[in-house]
């Protein structure tokens, strides 16, 4: 089912897009009034009290109950037709606590401004066989989701959530329950979330946002279509902050957020037993950041799902990619175990180009190295001309002898500062 409204500026989304790029422009005219914010505030995102009023939902003009307008919390009569007809323009659509069951995706196209709030123990639930976005919301200037999880439970269900907006999108509190177990000669699958921005100027923040998608893995799931995680492509052109999440088990890596213009920060959180990457940043834009995050695979002590099979992955923790240089990784702990294939714990693909490590642990087991820089050269991206440097300033690494903790191959010598190899520390270049 289709919500949609055309804004002032003639150009709208096209929802029937795939999981990933291929957004179109839907408009670039400023707005005044920023979600999330009180009247008159130059900020929603960057302010203490913009923040608040974005988590509580303040600043929409009317409130409007979704079990009032007809939606179903004991998810014994399907919801769809209530929440599209209640979700309209510059308004907070609240979730009392309760199951609302879904039959069908929901597209809700071209709102300025649009909420939705759960109050409570909060789940949208999908039917068995449910494959692709459960809820794509685009074509407007803000959003805002929080408190609502995703009840994928049901046998071979495996939905995603496409939310965007132009200047503002904040995105915090949400939980994936269940695996998401599909065959990969499907076609393209839905990434867990997908958010947005597409405002140069633009702000999202998404936060606490926990999967446990724990489906099976393999060489015919580590393609571009398989499920991410979270996947930010190349519409988004804003600052995303990736706070406090919690991913894992998912073939196409927990964060895949590099192909793209934007400037991604990961901040926090656990990205656990990933196929390909734990996270997946670099991209052509600003320079990303990754900080104080906990990424593994392959640990013999990990809470894996019956269903992992760690001979078929090949992972590493962090994997710098889509063109661009410059992204910095910084007091981070990142661990490869002996159980899974991988060029290292830290890799930098042929299209990168250099990178930052700092106060950062990383451990590699099985005889790989912590750090890999792969030959540089063309692809899809090629990273910029002069842009191989690469420091790595007060890490540690245990795992690897000297000779194999560093391979670079066709990259000058690091620079480096206070490294300890397995508690020696070296004054001089690895």
């Amino acid at each position: 089912m289709t919500t949609k409204r055309h804004d002032e500026s003639g150009c709208q989304d096209d929802a029937s897009v795939p999981p990933g790029d291929g957004d179109r422009c839907v408009g670039r005219r400023s707005y005044l009034k920023l979600a999330g914010a009180t009247a008159g505030s130059a900020s929603l995102l960057g302010r203490a009290a913009g923040a608040r009023a974005a988590r509580t939902g303040d600043a929409f003009s009317q409130r409007v109950n979704a079990v009032k307008a007809g939606c179903d919390p004991t998810g014994r009569t399907p919801s769809d037709r209530a929440f599209q007809q209640a979700v309209a323009e510059d308004t907070l659509l609240t979730f009392p606590a309760g199951t609302y069951r879904f039959t069908e995706p929901q597209v809700v196209l071209g709102f300025n401004s649009v909420g939705l709030l759960g109050e409570g123990e909060v789940s949208f639930a999908v039917p068995p066989g449910f494959d692709g976005n459960l809820l794509t919301i685009a074509g407007g200037s803000e959003l805002l989701l929080r408190g609502i999880d995703i009840d994928m439970t049901a046998a071979s269900a495996v939905p995603g959530l496409r939310l965007g907006a132009r200047d503002r999108l904040l995105v915090e509190d949400v939980e994936f329950r269940g695996r998401g177990v599909y065959s990969p000669g499907d076609g393209p699958v839905a990434n867990a979330l997908s958010p947005v921005v597409r405002s140069p100027d633009g702000v999202g923040i998404i936060r606490n946002v926990r999967a446990r998608n724990d489906g099976p893995t393999g060489p015919e799931y580590r393609t571009d279509t398989g499920r991410a995680g979270i996947r930010i492509g190349g519409a988004t052109r804003g600052t995303v902050t990736i706070a406090d999440c919690h991913l894992q088990g998912f073939q196409n890596g927990g964060a895949y957020v590099s192909e793209t213009a934007a400037e991604v920060r990961v901040v926090g959180g656990v990205y656990r037993d990933n196929d390909l990457a734990g996270i997946r940043i670099g991209g052509t834009g600003s320079r990303s950041t990754v900080e104080n995050a906990r990424v593994e695979a392959g640990l013999e002590n990990a809470t894996a799902s019956d269903s992992t099979n760690f001979d078929t992955m090949n992972t590493c923790a962090i994997r710098f990619e889509g063109g661009g240089s410059g992204t910095e990784v910084r007091g981070c702990e990142l661990a490869l175990g002996a159980g899974v294939e991988g060029e290292g714990a830290v890799v930098a693909a042929h299209d990168y180009g250099g990178f930052t490590l700092r106060d950062t642990r990383i451990q590699a087991a099985g005889g790989r190295p912590a750090i890999r820089g792969l030959a540089p050269h063309g692809g899809p991206y090629s990273p910029p001309r002069g842009s191989l440097e690469t420091r790595f300033e007060r890490c540690s690494i245990l795992g690897p002898d000297r000779e194999k903790a560093v391979r670079l191959t066709e990259r000058p010598a690091p620079r480096t500062e206070g490294i300890s190899l397995d508690g020696t520390t070296f004054l001089d270049p690895l």
